[in-house]
């Protein structure tokens, strides 16, 4: 017979937590706007400095942070910085070539695109896929595509 696990004040926080209403969370979602628009990135806790300073609380912050995740409009990168998704989108890319200097990726399985001179975050190996942030441009009439972050790799 299994024990039955003991009620750990994690539990007790999952439950109260905090649920700010419509006001209150339209307005932080502004005030995190309002610095990210000044900045491009933020740290998670430079942001949670702001909030204290500002006696905002952290509890709400976090759920609107959370919220703004799952909308999308918000991305947190590998090393805890918070950035706001504007023109940047997430693809998944397979590398079908690479060559001196670039490499030819098959972006969402519809078209090509030139990776160029590897200005991006992952190392290149022929056949891997990934999911990325990133941006797709053109450059003399070739897509080009930037990647800013890498969300997973696939296979």
């Amino acid at each position: 017979m299994k024990r039955k696990k003991h009620f750990t004040i994690d539990d007790y926080l999952s439950f109260s937590a905090v649920h700010p209403d419509f006001k209150e969370t339209y307005a932080i979602e502004k005030f995190i706007f309002e610095i990210l628009s000044k900045r491009k990135k933020i740290s998670l806790k430079q942001l949670e400095e702001i909030f204290i300073r500002k006696n905002l609380s952290l509890e709400k912050m976090r759920y609107v942070i959370e919220k703004l995740l799952r909308e999308g409009k918000l991305y947190i990168s590998r090393r805890d910085e918070l950035s706001l998704i504007k023109h940047k989108k997430t693809y998944i890319i397979k590398i079908e070539r690479i060559y001196r200097g670039g490499a030819t990726v098959l972006i969402n399985n519809k078209f090509r695109a030139r990776l160029k001179d590897y200005n991006s975050p992952i190392s290149v190996k022929k056949g891997e896929i990934y999911e990325i942030i990133g941006e797709l441009y053109k450059e003399d009439d070739v897509l080009n595509l930037k990647i800013f972050d890498i969300v997973k790799k696939l296979k």
